[in-house]
């Protein structure tokens, strides 16, 4: 990588992880720990509360982790960041939230993305580096929630205070490998306030990314070390981004491909696997230039409804009673009824790139 010097500090950024596991409890990162040496800074989305409380949210899917797992977490980089702003910090209420922050202040891991704690300055190398995290889900009261004019200022502020920003945002829709046009609005939006890098996640699908002026913009990094049971292969497959900052000249990037196997592990894609994701990377990258709101729908719709029908199909199957109703409001929404048009429309035209076919 070019410009790589020891006075240029690397910052390795990630999309979800909620530090658990579905089968054996061994370490989560155990295939991919070594590589993280490589950066001085990790930062990821810590998906999941760390409670022994058993009181749970009234959602299908709540999550949380033993507060043992914290352990995990240790010398994983020289510096972590985590982000904690996101859909299921809360999903054991105050008490999981209480809990999980103050286990990360005691393990002395910085976090960021609580209402009153949005951001932190990291000074590494004489380069003071701002990281902020905000969500489009999750409570107010608890959580910093993303409004737009309010980041902008925040950004605005911040910059007065160091030479390089990075803004993450829990944010967009789940199952789809494009943003909506109205996130790369706002995404811009931010680099022009002066982010220099905006990385987003959720989708739990990997999203495209382009440079924007004097910044970059990575719309979802997809699963980092998310476990899920469901049989969406597609999720499995995401991507790091490794950034080398250098005051006097442009940033430098690295795409990393990684792997999720066995629901949990991430470990690195090499050699031709890892050139075929880069190829679809650029794929889905290359369509955002010309990304509108018919084309949205029309790229988006085919893997959201597949993998939505999937987890819905798979949540009636856990508890139906349960779920029927909330089934059926979702299916027949507007959205879901733009999906269903964009994807009548994406028949007429031509497929959309499919992940899983590009790696065979």
């Amino acid at each position: 990588m070019k410009n790589d010097l020891i006075n240029n500090p690397s910052i390795l950024i990630a999309g979800d992880s909620f530090l658990d596991f579905y089968e054996k409890k061994e370490d989560p990162f155990k295939f991919i720990r070594q590589y993280f040496s490589k950066s001085d800074i990790l930062f990821f989305n810590l998906e999941s509360p760390v409670t022994n409380e058993q009181t749970r949210a009234d959602k299908s899917f709540p999550i949380k982790v033993s507060p043992e797992n914290v352990k995990y977490l240790g010398n994983l980089s020289k510096n972590l960041v985590v982000a904690i702003a996101n859909n299921h910090l809360l999903d054991c209420g105050e008490k999981g939230f209480n809990d999980t922050t103050r286990l990360l202040d005691e393990s002395n891991i910085d976090y960021i993305g609580s209402k009153e704690k949005k951001w932190i300055t990291l000074l590494y190398h004489n380069i003071k580096i701002a990281f902020l995290s905000y969500t489009e889900f999750g409570g107010k009261d608890y959580l910093s929630i993303i409004e737009p004019e309010r980041i902008c200022d925040d950004i605005s502020n911040i910059k007065k205070v160091s030479d390089f920003l990075i803004v993450s945002l829990h944010w967009g829709v789940e199952n789809s490998h494009y943003p909506h046009p109205n996130q790369q609005k706002m995404a811009k939006n931010l680099i022009e306030a002066g982010a220099d890098v905006v990385f987003g996640h959720h989708p739990h699908l990997i999203q495209g990314f382009e440079p924007y002026k004097n910044g970059l913009i990575f719309y979802s990094l997809g699963n980092f070390q998310f476990g899920t049971k469901f049989d969406i292969s597609s999720s499995a497959y995401s991507y790091m981004v490794r950034l080398i900052i250098n005051q006097n000249n442009p940033l430098n990037y690295e795409i990393i491909p990684i792997k999720i196997t066995a629901y949990t592990y991430p470990s690195l894609l090499k050699n031709e696997q890892a050139e075929k994701m880069k190829s679809f990377i650029r794929e889905i990258s290359d369509d955002l230039t010309t990304l509108n709101p018919v084309k949205f729908y029309r790229l988006a719709a085919g893997n959201f409804l597949n993998n939505s029908f999937k987890s819905w199909s798979t949540r009636l199957k856990q508890n139906w009673r349960k779920t029927i109703i909330p089934c059926l409001k979702t299916i027949v929404s507007p959205y879901y009824l733009k999906m269903y048009g964009g994807f009548i429309i994406g028949l007429l035209i031509r497929k959309k790139p499919d992940l899983i076919k590009k790696l065979e």
